[in-house]
């Protein structure tokens, strides 16, 4: 790979975007790297929402813990950036989001959150992945109603193939 060290990737990418950020910005990232033969992630978050794990059975989950803080001036004075790792079965899905989905704002002034993006992904089941995205954005849009979008809207998904047989095989 081009860089074996999430930290020290990220560090950089943090002393490159700080040079002309104004004070108090910050942006957050998620960057991971899957290995398809194991189904090991190494990956690392950056203040961005937690991703999401949906397993065969279809329970939901956080991936990891919040470790790292978020891309700005401030995150060079800290500790520096540290990546965690996770198997991720054959079958599970690893979604990512931005808060543009789980801070939508319906016409009413409720939020999407994370209880409503949770149960969206707890119905996507063995779709695939395209079709788990596809379904997010709609269920976000679809809340939203006629409200104005403040923020964009990002998700995705991956789903581990690893040791999955298709019809192809």
């Amino acid at each position: 790979s081009f860089c074996d060290d999430l930290g020290r990737l990220v560090q950089q990418v943090a002393v490159q975007i700080s040079r002309n950020m104004p004070e108090g910005m910050y942006i957050t990232l998620f960057v991971g790297f899957l290995d398809t033969n194991t189904g090991q992630l190494e990956y690392l978050n950056a203040g961005h929402l937690q991703p999401l794990i949906l397993s065969k059975d279809g329970d939901v989950r956080p991936l990891g813990e919040p470790r790292n803080l978020p891309v700005g001036p401030i995150c060079l004075e800290g500790p520096g950036f540290q990546a965690s790792t996770e198997m991720l079965e054959p079958g599970v899905s690893l979604v990512v989001v931005s808060d543009g989905i789980t801070e939508s704002v319906s016409d009413k002034s409720e939020m999407f959150g994370a209880h409503r993006l949770e149960a969206c992904i707890k119905t996507c089941g063995l779709l695939s992945a395209a079709e788990t995205v596809g379904r997010i954005i709609q269920d976000a849009g679809d809340f939203r109603g006629s409200a104005p979008q403040n923020d964009d809207v990002t998700a995705l998904c991956l789903v581990n193939q690893t040791g999955i047989r298709t019809e192809s095989d």
